[in-house]
């Protein structure tokens, strides 16, 4: 089935996280049965900032090289402070777990085609589709 993109806005929007060292550092604060909690890096420009919201997808990539790992969807999220040093906000968010939880990508464009989405910047890791 071919994904379809109405007018301007933003259907769908997913979110890549990495707990690997570097500039977007991304913390599992929590993890239960049902839901797992995120301290997560915005972007250092706050340009696709606006589009974390709920509903998003999440997805999580461990270390560099590594495979992409749906997470769930957001289901609440709030900005916190402002990271002194590049200027990037980091954002409490809770995931909810689904079916999909744990489903493994190699790369992003793979998991554009499992969860149906399109377009967007395959090089971000705040994503309008």
């Amino acid at each position: 089935m071919a994904c379809s993109k109405k007018s301007d806005r933003f259907i769908n929007v997913s979110l890549w996280a990495n707990v690997k060292d570097g500039d977007y550092s991304d913390k599992k604060i929590l993890e239960t049965e049902k839901t797992t909690i995120w301290n997560y890096c915005g972007q250092k420009s706050h340009k696709n900032d606006y589009m974390i919201r709920n509903g998003a997808l999440f997805f999580l990539q461990e270390k560099k090289l590594g495979p992409r790992i749906y997470q769930g969807t957001v289901k609440h999220f709030e900005k916190l402070e402002q990271n002194s040093f590049d200027g990037s906000y980091r954002y409490f968010i809770i995931v909810e777990k689904d079916a999909d939880t744990g489903k493994k990508f190699r790369i992003k464009s793979e998991a554009f085609r499992y969860f149906n989405l399109c377009g967007g910047n395959i090089c971000e890791g705040i994503i309008g589709h």
